[in-house]
């Protein structure tokens, strides 16, 4: 990936959040982390960053996010598992 590269920019945007969220740093987390969004939306993001809100006390926002992330992560999911497995998931054969 080049470094004009959306979700690169967006990753590397969504790990300095995580580090600034580590050091206690949380404005600036909320901040990076909606700055990742913007460019990449991501169901990770928006748990991290509404896991971020919680720690503020913002239970509200937090909430918020995370329904987000569901709502991020959903039409991938049906997607995936329709287009991997249209049968279901692969059963392993028994052991002799």
């Amino acid at each position: 990936m080049s470094d004009d590269d959306p979700r690169q920019r967006a990753s590397q945007l969504f790990l300095e959040a995580y580090r600034q969220q580590m050091n206690g740093e949380l404005e600036k987390a909320v901040e990076l982390y909606q700055k990742s969004i913007e460019i990449f939306p991501t169901a990770e993001a928006h748990t991290f960053l509404g896991w971020t809100y919680s720690f503020t006390g913002n239970y509200d926002r937090a909430i918020a996010e995370c329904r987000r992330a569901i709502e991020v992560l959903q039409p991938r999911t049906h997607l995936g598992t329709e287009t991997r497995h249209p049968a279901g998931p692969p059963r392993l054969p028994k052991s002799p």
